[in-house]
């Protein structure tokens, strides 16, 4: 966290206990809120910094997809359950056959292809600032990193100033303000889950960032993020009702403050313009539909009027010659936290049992054929039964790569079953200090970026970062989603010098300072706060020339003049 989702939970906790200007705003311009809500995130979606690395886009937007057709495959199936006398005289017969076969040969083999793949690529798509956190490195960087880490609330002025004559506009800044004091409050949080920041873990960051989004969600809404629908909360209206359009207007205003905030910087990906701003919309739109319009499928009970040996003993061997082959005896492996074979051996067993899966329902939609039209109609049942089960665990199972992968958020379900140990870390020893050293740079041993590094050995960055005292479970969620203490207004403005004291305020209360000191005097006199909370809670931007573990405050300069 904070992550797309508790953004939006955010956004609306603010609206409800603030008031205005938020209600108004939300009331009246609700996309416009929404999508600034999102900040600067979906500029990891902008292609001159992806480069070639966007065919991994494609691919995966394609698994999005193919889950759908296992949906539509699934709900064939148990069509079928209702009329078997068509589906074995052949009226279902054939659609089912090859609608299962293309999903042993496309579906899952597109799908195991993402997942190992990046495995591959993961190191390749590592931000630059990963590489070389230096300064002099800046203009490598991709231009999600530049909005978090530099020049943040410059760009805040900016398009606050220029907003001023234009409520939809300004709508958009309003829910931009709330982006801005959700991550300042959330993103150390989320370091320490992590075990460092985002450019040391990027992948376990959006892992947990993704897992806590899934839990927060449904704790707070009772509702299955994954079918949430929230997507729509960004569905700019258009012609056609299915397609949402973003404002010219949006598109422009944003493109204008990037030139404005950030052209001297002479950023090697260049400058996006409204257009690059579109199509980053298009984009992250159809991500967040992927990740919340997934149709959760119930488990399917067996049929009562069956008997196992009712079926052909010819069919039974089949059936006992490919479960003697079922990986694992059907159980997923534990995941241990803190061993890096531990993560991979999951996923690889997740693999294995999608590919046996995909036998199966193959085998199960040819026997018919195979039978000769000589099932009863109690057997037939049966093994519709069973092939919609298998459909269904396919289901589960791809979207269960997809999150250990990083790509997708899980299910509820999914996150009790397999990730306790991360939404229940503040019950353990997570949080071991109000201040905390994080690694300098990822450790070799780190499989993939999914083990906590605090156990493994490396070198560590000095002084400790700064992080709110006393986080506990409990009091997680009231920092992002309740009031929680006064802002010291002192500690704000005076971020750039050495202050040890650490601060006591949720984001709540921040964006209710910050739309306050923006009306006030547009906000000149606030620092440029890091967002991805890089040295700890209310740290601002800094550079620093020194490859080596740093070891002092005078290692970084705070607020600089690049």
């Amino acid at each position: 966290m904070p992550g797309v989702f508790t953004h939006f939970l955010t956004v609306d906790e603010i609206a409800r206990q603030l008031g205005q200007p938020w209600a108004r705003a939300g009331q009246d311009y609700p996309m416009h809120v929404a999508f600034g809500s999102i900040g600067p995130d979906y500029l990891y979606f902008y292609k001159n910094d992806w480069g070639p690395l966007g065919q991994v886009g494609h691919l995966f937007f394609s698994v999005f997809d193919d889950l759908r057709e296992i949906v539509n495959l699934y709900n064939s199936v148990v069509t079928a359950q209702e009329n078997v006398t068509d589906w074995l005289s052949g009226g279902l017969q054939s659609a089912l056959q090859a609608n299962v076969a293309l999903l042993e040969s496309t579906v899952v083999a597109r799908l195991v292809a993402l997942a190992t793949s990046s495995h591959d690529l993961f190191e390749a798509f590592s931000p630059p600032i990963s590489r070389r956190p230096e300064g002099a490195a800046i203009k490598e960087w991709w231009w999600a990193d530049i909005a978090h880490q530099h020049r943040s609330f410059d760009f805040a002025r900016q398009i606050w100033a220029t907003s001023n004559n234009d409520s939809s506009l300004r709508a958009y800044v309003l829910g931009y303000l709330t982006h801005l004091a959700t991550d300042v409050v959330g993103h150390p949080l989320i370091n320490l889950y992590s075990g460092g920041p985002y450019r040391n873990h990027w992948r376990r960051h959006n892992i947990i960032e993704r897992i806590l989004d899934s839990h927060l969600w449904q704790s707070s809404t009772g509702e299955e993020l994954t079918e949430s629908g929230a997507y729509r909360r960004i569905h700019f209206p258009g012609y056609d009702p299915s397609t949402p359009v973003i404002p010219e207007k949006l598109c422009a205003f944003l493109a204008d403050a990037y030139k404005v905030v950030y052209q001297d910087l002479a950023i090697a990906s260049g400058i996006p313009d409204a257009n690059d701003v579109r199509e980053m919309f298009k984009i992250y739109y159809k991500y967040l539909k992927g990740a919340t319009d997934n149709t959760l499928l119930n488990r399917p009970k067996p049929p009562e009027d069956f008997d196992w040996f009712d079926l052909d003993e010819w069919i039974r061997v089949r059936f006992e010659d490919v479960m003697s082959r079922q990986p694992n005896l059907g159980k997923l492996p534990y995941i241990n936290p803190n061993d890096p074979r531990s993560w991979l051996a999951f996923l690889v067993s997740l693999m294995q049992y999608l590919v046996w899966l995909a036998e199966v329902a193959v085998m199960i939609a040819t026997i018919p054929v195979a039978a000769g039209m000589r099932l009863a109609t109690a057997p037939a049942r049966y093994l519709l039964w069973k092939l919609s089960l298998t459909l269904y665990e396919l289901y589960d199972t791809s979207r269960l790569v997809l999150v250990t992968s990083g790509f997708v958020h899980p299910t509820y379900a999914q996150v009790e079953q397999c990730f306790p140990h991360i939404v229940r870390i503040g019950d353990q020893d997570a949080f071991r200090s109000k201040n905390t050293s994080y690694v300098h740079v990822t450790n070799s041993e780190q499989t993939y970026h999914l083990v906590h590094p605090s156990d493994l050995g490396a070198d560590l960055e000095k002084p400790s970062e700064r992080i709110i005292q006393n986080v506990s479970s409990t009091r997680f969620q009231s920092l992002l989603l309740s009031r929680f203490s006064n802002v010291d207004r002192s500690f704000l403005i005076n971020a750039c010098h050495s202050v040890e004291t650490s601060p006591q305020f949720g984001a709540i209360d921040l964006a209710d300072f910050l739309v306050n000191e923006f009306q006030s005097n547009g906000g000149r006199e606030i620092p440029n706060l890091n967002l991805d909370g890089d040295r700890g809670f209310g740290w601002t931007d800094w550079i620093t020339d020194d490859p080596l573990p740093w070891s002092e405050n005078t290692s970084f300069i705070r607020c600089p003049k690049i």
